[in-house]
């Protein structure tokens, strides 16, 4: 039979604990800089410990999704190279996205001419308004959730891209070609971007080495992209070498 009072003795332990310890930190003494504090459950069928987000959590992710992007005071529109009409257009279409941020933004194109900066450049400027971003380098990162696929860990990973306010996703499927991206690839794009396009409050930012009408070639259900973008912000950069700016 469980021993109820030796279980919430445990848990008021655990807890003092915690506190103790998030009491010496410079960032947040309830939940110690980590976004999250810890509360008793005494609720049927047996206590337990929840977590709770913290009322620092969103400036934390904020600096941690700045930090983690390599993302400093350099990332401007007034420090945007404009030299070419695209650029230009680029910044302009930015711009706009950024004054009214309720749809989505897609990049893609050109390696090179400067997709990831456009984009960093919005989720700076969306931190700055107060929105909490959180980024994801589709190589790195998607190849972590395939490899957690089969653990306790996975749901908790995907559902981190999967509910951010903002989501801001980097090399979205990225390939050498769009024939070589895998089934497995495909399958997280949809869990990822389904979600997030039945909760219109969620905005997802997109830069791709893919034009845009090659990744519906890939999966015709990638043009949720499409509708929540609208046509106002999806961008394609041609491709070719004078427009690469890591090779001038």
């Amino acid at each position: 039979m469980m021993n109820f009072e030796k279980i919430i003795a445990d848990i008021d332990r655990w807890i003092a604990n915690e506190q103790e310890k998030n009491s010496y930190s410079d960032v947040c003494k309830r939940c110690g800089g980590t976004g999250w504090y810890l509360v008793k459950n005494t609720n049927p069928p047996y206590p337990t410990v929840d977590k709770e987000k913290c009322s620092c959590y969103d400036i934390i992710a904020n600096g941690q999704a700045l930090s983690g992007s390599g993302i400093n005071e350099s990332y401007t529109f007034d420090n945007f190279n404009t030299h070419k009409p695209f650029q230009k257009n680029l910044v302009t279409i930015a711009k706009r996205f950024v004054s009214s941020p309720t749809h989505w933004f897609f990049v893609g194109g050109q390696i090179g001419s400067g997709k990831t900066r456009i984009c960093k450049t919005i989720v700076r400027e969306l931190i700055n308004k107060g929105m909490s971003v959180v980024t994801m380098n589709w190589q790195d990162d998607s190849t972590d959730l395939k490899t957690l696929s089969m653990t306790s860990e996975y749901r908790h990973e995907l559902d981190r891209f999967k509910t951010a306010k903002v989501l801001y996703i980097d090399d979205f499927l990225k390939s050498g070609n769009v024939d070589q991206i895998s089934k497995a690839d495909k399958e997280l794009a949809y869990k990822i971007i389904d979600y997030r396009y039945n909760r219109p409050e969620l905005i997802t930012i997109f830069s791709s080495e893919h034009y845009f009408d090659e990744l519906l070639g890939i999966d015709e259900s990638l043009s949720r992209i499409e509708e929540r973008c609208t046509k106002e912000f999806i961008v394609n950069i041609k491709k070719g070498g004078e427009n690469n700016f890591r090779l001038q």
